[in-house]
């Protein structure tokens, strides 16, 4: 009876040993799968096996390899987590591999080990082959222009190329790790390939306060490559001052610094008594739209004055003083034209007077009886003209040298004044920002775009305005 029981008991057991295991068996195996690097592995060169696992923490995976022969010397084992097409979080093992020589190799399954059970990779089945011809490679990196520029808290996508990089060996990742400025964030994407041995690295940066960031130049050992890479420094926008009105619908709202009010300054100007009436009305008018708070529009009234009416070198000061307290640097002066002619047309006309008076005094009948003085009379006058010529046209020349080198008389571009706005590198405002124009910038402008204007400063920054932001005169 008792030895009975003992069986029972131990078939009981065995019972309850079997139905565990099957239920283990039932859990679900993670998703395993095995890639290899170069396809066509030639002996002396790197290969590697990758092991990618449906499992987001590389720190609960385990990866046991087969045994290796001898002539495949491991060289390291690294794993690391990736971010796939599907948007899922896979694990990512790689065992790189030294091959010694020539030949045919089979490597048994990889043993995968995860929370969610067991699983198992493909058989590997690889010939290494012998390189015959070796190619020279010179891998560089560079980074694409332009940079684009940011204000802080925006994100800006520069890409860093390599090029002359061996397709047979895999490139390098994950190097900017560890080397983000103080002021900023930086995001390093994967590169992907843009033709045969040329690959783009997405980097991506975020400002974090209103000053430059600037990514230092490096080195780094990739295999037997020394690798640099080089300098370069993101542009950041300073934040523009107050809006009163918000964005809406992808409109721009006008854009006024109404914390600093600035006094239109005291004019002590001395103007020729001929044209003082038409200066007070340009002052007059300016100063009502300054006090508005129309600082754009007043300096746009100043500066047609400044290029068409008589008194417009009287405006120059004034002019340059509105500038310096609304931050601007250097900007040109107009092209003085008098009623919107030429001034080399007002001196010429003057030259002729001039000229025909002079003929007229020299050469008038009943002066000279004698014709021997008269000969030498007219001689000596003839060259008095001719002097007189000279010195008008060089005259002519220096003033319009000197006159102001804002080109007004550009006939198919349109001179004007900016309000306070970004300019972007494309007319809409979902493009990338490319400056920042200051309450008062003299620009050109010529190019349309709908309701976008292409705006462009003499020391040549440029950019997509709205057309609402550009007043022209």
């Amino acid at each position: 009876m008792g030895r009975g029981m003992r069986f029972f008991r131990f078939g009981l057991l065995i019972f309850f040993l079997i139905l565990k295991s099957l239920g283990a068996d039932d859990r679900e195996s993670p998703e395993v799968r095995l890639e290899t690097f170069p396809s066509v592995p030639t002996a002396g060169n790197p290969w590697s096996v990758y092991i990618l696992v449906k499992h987001s923490n590389p720190l609960e995976v385990d990866v046991r390899p087969p045994h290796f022969p001898p002539y495949l010397v491991l060289d390291r084992v690294r794993a690391d987590s990736r971010l796939f097409v599907d948007g899922e979080r896979w694990t990512r093992v790689e065992f790189r591999f030294s091959p010694l020589r020539e030949g045919t190799i089979n490597l048994e399954p990889f043993e995968v080990r995860t929370p969610a059970g067991l699983a198992f990779s493909d058989r590997v089945n690889i010939s290494f082959g012998v390189e015959t011809v070796r190619q020279r490679f010179d891998p560089r990196f560079r980074w694409l222009l332009p940079v684009p520029a940011v204000t802080p808290g925006e994100t800006a996508e520069l890409i860093l190329e390599l090029t002359n990089w061996n397709p047979n060996r895999r490139v390098p990742e994950g190097f900017f790790g560890g080397r983000a400025p103080l002021n900023a964030i930086v995001r390093e994407d994967f590169p992907f390939i843009i033709s045969e041995g040329i690959y783009h690295y997405p980097v991506r940066l975020t400002p974090l306060e209103e000053s430059n960031v600037i990514l230092q130049a490096f080195s780094l050992t990739y295999g037997n490559y020394n690798l640099n890479i080089p300098r370069v420094e993101l542009r950041v926008l300073p934040v523009l001052p107050v809006v009163e009105e918000a964005v809406v619908s992808g409109e721009a709202g006008p854009y006024e610094d109404s914390a600093r009010m600035i006094p239109f300054p005291e004019v002590r100007e001395r103007v020729f008594f001929l044209f003082q009436n038409e200066y007070d009305r340009t002052i007059s008018r300016a100063r009502a739209l300054w006090n508005e708070s129309r600082r754009a529009e007043s300096l746009a009234e100043i500066r047609r004055n400044e290029r068409d009416s008589f008194s417009g070198p009287f405006l120059v000061p004034l002019r340059l003083e509105l500038e310096q307290e609304l931050g601007l640097g250097f900007t040109e002066n107009e092209r003085w034209r008098p009623l919107r002619i030429p001034l080399f047309v007002y001196l010429i006309f003057i030259l002729a007077i001039i000229s025909a008076l002079v003929s007229l005094f020299v050469l008038r009948p009943g002066w000279f009886i004698q014709r021997r003085k008269l000969i030498f009379i007219r001689r000596n006058s003839f060259i008095s003209v001719i002097i007189l010529i000279l010195a008008a046209g060089l005259t002519i020349i220096f003033i319009e040298g000197s006159a102001g080198d804002f080109p007004g008389s550009r006939s198919s571009r349109d001179t004007a004044v900016l309000k306070n706005t970004y300019s972007y590198r494309i007319p809409d405002f979902r493009g990338a920002v490319n400056d920042r124009f200051t309450e008062g910038q003299p620009v050109i402008v010529g190019d349309y775009s709908g309701d976008w204007r292409l705006a462009e400063t003499s020391d040549g920054r440029s950019g997509w305005v709205p057309r609402e932001m550009v007043i022209s005169y």
